[in-house]
């Protein structure tokens, strides 16, 4: 058990979203491993406790994987999170519309942001793959699809890019 069982009881809310930041931060320093262990918890609290929403709205920085646990989990979880991750979506693009059309970097989606950030952070190809259980060329295929997307040409340029935007 990774958190104090009395903190489930108190405020399971809380905890999922402790969770859900500690999976991100681990993703952020490569700790892949540690990543997925936080949000496994945070999904099996969440689900317990019926508390989605902090699984909606991390849905964006950490989707894929996300979406994996919750589907391993019936489909009933992954579908609700999904909608309430489209809602919160919705309404945060009604508020900061102008924003988000000015960011390239939205333009991605969810697992193009995904590998995007990831390699930014300084992940090699394979530490995706493995990360996302996808195979090497699907990864750099992804890449290609990125570049072409932002009109980059090379890591450097996707660095600057990313430099420039509060991103995912």
């Amino acid at each position: 058990m990774l958190y104090n069982e009395a903190l489930f009881d108190d405020i399971p809310s809380l905890t999922v979203y402790f969770a859900m930041s500690m999976s991100i931060k681990c993703k952020t320093f490569n700790k892949l491993d540690d990543s997925v262990r936080h949000l496994k918890t945070a999904v099996d609290i969440a689900i317990k406790y019926g508390w989605y929403a902090p699984l909606a709205v991390f849905r964006r920085s950490i989707g894929k994987i996300l979406d994996k646990e919750l589907k391993k989990r019936g489909n009933v979880h992954y579908l609700k999170v999904k909608e309430l991750s489209e809602n919160f979506e919705s309404g945060w693009n009604s508020v900061y519309g102008d924003y988000i059309s000015d960011n390239p970097v939205l333009t991605l989606s969810d697992i193009e942001g995904d590998v995007a950030k990831m390699f930014v952070d300084g992940s090699s190809c394979k530490e995706i793959a493995n990360y996302l259980d996808m195979s090497v060329g699907s990864i750099k295929n992804i890449m290609s699809k990125i570049y072409k997307k932002l009109g980059i040409k090379n890591h450097k340029e996707l660095k600057e890019l990313y430099s420039h935007f509060v991103v995912r």
